[in-house]
């Protein structure tokens, strides 16, 4: 617990506290508050991670409303699709905003180690499109990616929500 200072505090102090306690064969997500992980969720995750040797998964979200899919996943590619050259990553990654969030990605201890090497501390202040700040370092130190098809979690779409309220900030 601790004050409220954004999405990227809360995020910093979760990992540090993971980090503490963390093993190298750790595997992270990231799940918003009023979000959750379909059923299978981990089981997947840990499953990919171990079958194909990545250090980053990323995997599919709905966008949910009182238990109905508002919107179905759509996923980029219809089978599982390993990237371990840079450029293609970064090709892939920045051509769709979809990739951005990090509550569709799973990563390594050595990745999320990588992530907390960097001071976010005077990025704490933005409200959206945070994630892609945060996910640069990963796809920086990841040696394979890999994207699976499957939608692992739910997105709860909330009116009153930072994403569904941009309102221009001057002192950006």
């Amino acid at each position: 617990h601790q004050e409220n200072g954004g999405q990227i505090s809360a995020r910093n102090a979760a990992m540090d506290r993971m980090l503490l306690e963390a093993k190298e064969t750790d595997i992270a997500v990231f799940l918003d508050s009023d979000d959750t992980l379909k059923a299978n969720a981990l089981e997947t995750i840990h499953q990919a991670v171990e079958d194909y040797g990545c250090d980053l998964l990323i995997y599919g979200m709905d966008r949910v409303a009182e238990n109905k899919i508002l919107q179905p996943f759509r996923p980029e590619f219809s089978q599982v699709h390993i990237v371990d050259a840079k450029q293609q990553l970064y090709r892939t990654v920045f051509s769709s905003r979809s990739c951005n969030p990090l509550c569709r990605k799973a990563v390594t201890v050595k990745l999320l180690k990588a992530m907390r090497q960097l001071d976010f501390r005077p990025y704490h202040h933005i409200r959206f499109g945070e994630d892609l700040l945060q996910s640069i370092p990963l796809y920086e130190h990841c040696e394979k990616a890999v994207f699976i098809p499957e939608s692992l979690y739910n997105y709860t779409f909330n009116p009153d929500s930072v994403s569904n309220n941009r309102v221009v900030n001057s002192n950006f």
